[in-house]
């Protein structure tokens, strides 16, 4: 339209130049409203984008504490069986003392012994798997990190953004030595 009025101001059109030269004003403005949308669609895409991440992190933390709480409730409540085992245990200890007399062991000393017993499998028990549960959940958590980073990345680049081409791939952390 600027050059159709350029060639009308060129031929001496004065009305002609004047029709294209606010048509061609018309299209600029109607170009920078669209140029304003384009960026404030990118710009909600974004935030959407970094909304879903939360939402996505959110949950994994939810969900990573939930087994956690499942997994505490199932000892304690393996814990309990043990005990009324135990309280079981000691009845039927103090009965056999009662009968054997002082020939054999006294309850105590067994007991100790198997508290003690009990206690040091437990504590190698708990030590085994605690390292292993918490580099498993280090490594879990590094390759959904990178899966989220990757696919951030292709959604960049699939929109276009100029973001894409410059992000660097995301290095997973090495899990802790236990």
């Amino acid at each position: 339209a600027q050059i159709m009025a350029e060639d009308a101001s060129k031929k001496g059109d004065a009305a002609a130049a004047t029709k294209y030269s606010t048509a061609a004003e018309t299209i600029a403005s109607r170009l920078i409203a669209v140029e304003k949308d384009v960026d404030s669609q990118k710009a909600m895409v974004m935030q959407a984008t970094q909304a879903s991440d939360q939402a996505k992190a959110a949950v994994r933390q939810n969900s990573m504490l939930l087994e956690r709480k499942i997994s505490e409730k199932s000892k304690l409540l393996s814990q309990l069986e043990q005990a009324k085992m135990q309280e079981e245990m000691n009845k039927a200890m103090a009965q056999m003392n009662k009968t054997l007399g002082d020939d054999v062991p006294t309850f105590e000393e067994i007991k100790d012994k198997i508290e003690a017993r009990y206690a040091k499998a437990t504590a190698t028990t708990e030590l085994e798997s605690t390292s292993v549960s918490s580099s498993m959940l280090e490594i879990e958590q590094a390759t959904q990190d990178f899966e989220a980073q990757s696919r951030l990345s292709q959604l960049r680049a699939e929109l276009g953004l100029d973001g894409a081409a410059a992000a660097a791939p995301v290095e997973q952390p090495k899990p802790a030595e236990g």
